[in-house]
């Protein structure tokens, strides 16, 4: 974020106007207003990182077994930071707010409920509930995605995270990029998780739930498609580039054929029509 910087000696009438509208950037907006300005924006990043490797096992409906582990992230490519807040509602959940205005940098003033916050013992903090859902699904004939029901191969269900400051986003300039993390230890409990502008949150593909179960799928052709707020629950400027694609290929190890990354990229492939992803 960006601190405004005055180059020049001003007259005091233009120095009462000026300090008129300082006051005015910082009051909150009014309700009428369009806050689409002032809300991050995340963007999923492709799958990476991929191999074949163990399924977690340590929660109910995990079957052991081989499983396509993978890392992949969100970046906030807004202005404007994803905050999130919890209010306890019992001993192991909270509800999530999201900062929905902002009167300066690291300073809001509204917020608004998003969803919940659980407590995992696992690892000793709270998580951002179902922010993240990763499918395995089938081409079609013409080599995309089927978003279909009958297209859904494997999932992983949707995945919880606490969701801090990992790297920068080397996409964005440092003009848009806060200048040090603020959201960078889950240890800070309910009252700090979230993404800067022009930083990214990370998940290893050794971190529990960066998984697609293997048993019983066939080797061929397929794509991994990573969302993240599958359920619209966070507030954003832009919904559109929450999805990120890799067309892959399983023939015992694991081939990225090619990544389709929102804004970036995109997948062409033409996959023959015998292969048992299609």
């Amino acid at each position: 974020m960006e601190t405004g910087i005055w180059g020049r000696f001003v007259r005091p009438a233009a120095l009462t106007a000026a300090c008129a509208l300082v006051l005015l950037s910082l009051a909150p907006p009014s309700a009428g207003s369009d806050r689409a300005e002032q809300l991050p924006n995340l963007v999923a990043m492709a799958p990476f990182d991929l191999e074949i490797g163990e399924a977690d096992t340590d929660a109910p409906g995990r079957p052991a077994g081989p499983a396509l582990r993978f890392a992949t992230g969100a970046n906030n490519r807004s202005d404007y930071a994803l905050e999130l807040s919890g209010q306890p509602s019992g001993t192991t959940e909270a509800v999530a707010q999201q900062c929905v205005a902002w009167a300066a940098p690291r300073v809001c003033t509204e917020r608004k409920e998003v969803g919940t916050f659980a407590w995992h013992p696992e690892h000793g903090h709270f998580h951002f509930q179902d922010f993240a859902l990763y499918e395995l699904r089938r081409l079609r004939p013409n080599g995309e995605v089927d978003m279909r029901r009958r297209g859904l191969v494997a999932t992983s269900g949707k995945v919880s995270f606490c969701i801090i400051d990992v790297e920068r986003d080397e996409n964005r300039g440092p003009l848009y990029t806060a200048p040090y993390p603020l959201y960078y230890s889950c240890l800070a409990g309910l009252s700090m998780q979230g993404i800067s502008p022009g930083w990214r949150d990370v998940y290893a593909n050794s971190t529990v739930g960066q998984q697609i179960p293997l048993e019983g799928i066939e080797d061929g052709i397929y794509a991994l498609v990573v969302v993240i707020d599958p359920l619209n629950r966070l507030l954003e400027s832009d919904d559109t580039d929450n999805s990120a694609v890799v067309h892959i290929r399983l023939s015992g190890e694991v081939e990225i054929l090619c990544d389709q990354v929102p804004g970036e990229t995109a997948c062409e492939p033409d996959p023959p029509a015998d292969e048992p992803g299609l």
